[in-house]
């Protein structure tokens, strides 16, 4: 069974959506067996971004602001990592915003912060130009936020936004790749197309990808369905399993499970750092 995870988040700094310290998803990964932990807390930074609510904290309008409070992320897991025998890594999960401000703050980023990773995501829908970036729950409970353009066009700049991210070349895997599927959205037919430009950009580019056991505490599936999994296997896409753990319950979370299916279907080309 794969003894690591590289997708996991912490409370540090009393800002980003874990549960637990650095310190103690380590602790607890080393009582797992792991051979190694990645730390891979949100990097999510836009002007555009739009009302925020419980985790405001953790995402980011002012560029600059951003950057200070990640190389203070970033330096107390490398001295956290001190304490412990077994190897971290320190990377982020990165919403990409396909618009050059964006693209050039990081690209900035990428030459300054002291990072071993990057994971590429995106939990957020937005219009033609970026200046509106909603979280896609919001399509249900913020109406008064939405507008003609986001209703009509976020879903679809959505996935195109995942494709952007992946031929961009800048991340060692895709996380959750259709997770807006379990926000009741891009669910029926009409959405295969998005959904197979994604396997295809995956395949082109040689991205990996996680097979995330998250979608199996918020829905009945992995993220992604078991087709997508299926046609990225036939591509030899890289796959690696991840338990997006936000505590140290999460960490290892069925495992076995997407052993097996990776077992069944057998799935060989695996991601390792």
């Amino acid at each position: 069974m794969q003894l690591f995870s590289y997708h996991t988040h912490t409370n540090s700094l009393g800002i980003f959506d874990g549960i637990n310290t650095a310190d103690e998803m380590i602790s607890r990964a080393e009582e797992l067996g792991f051979q190694e932990i990645g730390i891979s807390n949100h990097l999510i930074c836009n002007p555009g971004i739009c009302e925020i609510d419980k985790m405001q904290s953790m995402y980011f309008r002012n560029y600059a602001q951003a950057e200070q409070i990640y190389k203070q992320v970033i330096d107390e897991i490398r001295k956290t990592a001190l304490r412990h025998k077994i190897k971290v890594y320190v990377g982020f999960e990165v919403d990409y915003f396909d618009n050059k401000e964006w693209l050039d703050f990081f690209d900035r980023m990428r030459k300054s912060l002291d990072v071993d990773y990057y994971i590429g995501a995106s939990h957020f829908i937005y219009n033609n130009n970026f200046s509106k970036i909603l979280k896609i729950s919001y399509l249900k409970r913020r109406p008064d936020l939405l507008d003609d353009e986001i209703i009509k066009k976020g879903l679809e700049n959505h996935w195109k936004n995942l494709v952007a991210a992946i031929k961009n070349g800048w991340f060692s895997f895709m996380a959750h790749i259709d997770q807006i599927t379990s926000k009741g959205f891009c669910q029926t037919s009409e959405w295969d197309a998005a959904k197979w430009s994604v396997i295809e950009a995956l395949a082109e580019s040689r991205t990996g990808f996680e097979l995330s056991t998250k979608g199996l505490r918020k829905t009945n599936h992995f993220f992604p369905e078991n087709w997508i999994v299926e046609e990225l296997n036939k591509r030899k896409v890289p796959v690696v399993i991840s338990d997006d753990a936000h505590s140290v319950a999460q960490l290892g979370e069925n495992f076995d499970k997407a052993e097996v299916f990776l077992s069944e279907i057998n799935y060989v080309n695996r991601l390792k750092f």
